[in-house]
């Protein structure tokens, strides 16, 4: 059986918007229910971190929506549309990443009972070291803020015609209210329902084109037929993006900085009542991750399998594949009253949570190690900075959505500068937990130098992104078949991998058709960008250490800052006078001592 996709570009209805506000409406009542419930407790635990009080349960689920979301539902969809179903491998990676920092990273920061994670390069290195931390974070954010907000807002307006600015004032400010007003544990009930929310959609849509295509085994013939169905893709090529290799590997590390050290998961994991229930909150929150990958994998097979003979990317409107899923849904339910306003809300939703992550964790940063170690404040004047710090970041996410509006590099520059910074913060903790003994000039060398190394690949890239283009993994997509109307291709349209490989031929006769031996590290997979910046931060800030360890006796060093069992392990082959030189003053003896004392309290 085959089935004609319609390509007409619809617009919302007048119940679709209504539909569409009640979102909006239901997410700052959730948080005016809260700040009423504890307007007597002016506490800055209490708005910050939940009063450390939470199950695991909405503190994983909520985990699950606002890290990732905001890109998995829009993106993922699209990316297995050009790419095959491979991206469910990334799943590995998440569960990889929730052992590691269930395991290592949690325990340590639970029993310090931080508020931000920045305080442990305070106790561990020094303030200054802390400082430099909470002000990368702070500068990272707000510029991505400003795209978490700009592209969704962006893609609804293309499908939709909802206006662009509306889009962007009213998801921020909705997003303001009830950040402001609930604090942590507004924004986490209010990603539980999301949550549901998300998956609500992601369902109905499944459901509703199965039915029109008579059948989801029709589709995923479809999908066979074009290749689309990869799961075997195990080349280790750390050139290709899109293998299991890639996926879990860099993937998982590139999660681990995600979770392990990322302020917006720390702070969730802070809120728990328990280390264990921390813990469990880790894993509770994969298999959130593993359920709406599942789905939005399902999606992205519905989209190729209704598409397959004619390309939306270059046959209509849409410039982007964040925009199919959208586009998919106002066709599938145009007969639907209500029901596309309905079903994009759902899918939208997940910006919401990405946008209040931010906010929340952004006030946590600036309270915490922005003010707090200046000034003392009470906690009831903390907790009302806390509060205007969400206003403040609100309003400078909508500036930095404008400007990302205006100058098209700024997207790009929100993503490049996430992945610079992800590895060698993780790189930054790895050190202080895990090596005693790195020590504060090796902890700001080896960031830098790690930061310095992924910019150098990146830039390096960027020259030769001609050549890097043949290893993103695009697969063919067609538009022969479309249906012929004023609005069709020229006759010399082309494919991705046409337009691809012409560009390469052209650039390579203009040159000498090689390319400098270098170009191979330029090439690596983004996946692995966090895994290179990692390395060279770890390796240069021991170094560094070993290099300086004369200058400061670690005997003082507090076991609680960390992660004694990997230590040991790691040291105990060693000849006795390695160890030593290993340990930078040191003694073997002094962590072995400290090892049932740790086994104890990570266990509480």
């Amino acid at each position: 059986m085959d089935f004609a996709p319609d390509f007409t570009r619809r617009t919302f209805s007048a119940g679709d918007y209504v539909v569409f506000a009640l979102m909006f409406v239901v997410s700052t009542l959730i948080g005016c229910f809260y700040f009423y419930k504890d307007r007597k407790k002016e506490d800055r635990d209490e708005f910050l971190i939940g009063g450390r009080s939470l199950s695991p349960y909405p503190v994983g689920l909520s985990l699950s929506v606002s890290v990732v979301t905001g890109t998995l539902v829009l993106g993922t969809p699209g990316d297995v549309y050009a790419f095959g179903t491979t991206y469910i491998w990334l799943v590995i990676g998440f569960f990889l990443a929730a052992v590691v920092a269930s395991e290592i990273y949690v325990p340590i920061f639970y029993g310090l009972r931080l508020r931000s994670a920045y305080e442990y390069l305070e106790y561990r290195f020094h303030r200054s070291v802390r400082i430099l931390g909470a002000i990368t974070y702070i500068v990272h954010t707000v510029i991505y803020l400003g795209f978490v907000i700009y592209a969704p807002a962006y893609a609804l307006n293309a499908v939709t015609g909802w206006n662009i600015w509306g889009a962007i004032t009213s998801t921020s400010f909705v997003c303001i209210i009830y950040t402001a007003l609930g604090g942590l544990k507004a924004v986490i009930w209010i990603d539980v329902a999301q949550m549901i929310f998300i998956v609500f959609g992601f369902v109905s849509v499944l459901i509703q084109g199965s039915l029109k295509a008579g059948g989801y085994e029709v589709l995923w013939k479809k999908c066979i037929d074009g290749g689309r169905i990869n799961f075997g893709n195990f080349n280790p090529d750390p050139r290709l993006s899109n293998t299991f290799w890639s996926l879990c590997v860099g993937g998982g590390l590139s999660a681990t900085s995600l979770y392990a050290v990322n302020q917006a998961s720390v702070q969730r994991f802070m809120s728990c009542r328990s280390a264990t229930t921390a813990k469990a909150a880790a894993f509770l929150n994969w298999a959130g991750l593993l359920i709406l990958y599942v789905l939005a994998m399902l999606v992205g097979v519905e989209i190729y399998g209704y598409y397959h003979k004619c390309d939306p990317l270059q046959f209509t409107h849409l410039t982007q594949r964040d925009q199919l899923l959208p586009f998919l849904v106002m066709n599938l339910f145009q007969n639907n009253p209500g029901a596309p306003g309905l079903i994009v809300a759902s899918i939208y939703s997940a910006c919401l949570s990405s946008v209040s992550t931010s906010l929340i964790a952004l006030s946590s940063v600036t309270v915490t190690d922005i003010f707090s170690p200046w000034w003392d404040f009470s906690e009831e004047r903390s907790t009302w900075i806390a509060r205007g710090s969400v206003v403040f970041y609100g309003i400078l996410g909508i500036l930095f959505a404008f400007l990302t509006s205006r100058l098209e590099g700024l997207l790009k520059a929100a993503l490049v500068i996430h992945g610079l910074l992800g590895g060698p913060m993780l790189g930054l903790f790895t050190l202080g937990i895990l090596f005693p003994c790195a020590n504060p000039a090796g902890a700001i060398v080896g960031l830098l130098v790690g930061v310095a190394m992924n910019a150098w690949v990146f830039t390096g890239a960027l020259d030769y992104s001609w050549y890097i283009e043949q290893f993103q993994g695009f697969l063919p997509l067609r538009t022969d078949m479309c249906p012929m109307t004023e609005t069709s291709l020229p006759s010399n349209a082309t494919t991705p991998l046409a337009s691809l490989s012409t560009a390469m031929s052209t650039h390579q006769s203009s040159t000498t058709g090689t390319v400098p031996a270098v170009v191979e590290i330029y090439s690596m997979s983004f996946w692995y960008l966090s895994a290179w910046g990692f390395t060279f931060t770890i390796v240069v800030g021991l170094l560094t250490s070993f290099v300086t360890c004369g200058q400061r006796s670690r005997k003082d060093l507090d076991p609680r800052f960390v992660y004694p069992f990997f230590s040991h392990w790691l040291c105990i082959f060693l000849p006795k006078s390695a160890q030593k030189w290993t340990w930078c003053g040191v003694p073997h003896d002094y962590v072995r001592s400290n090892t049932k004392v740790m086994q104890r309290r990570l266990k509480t």
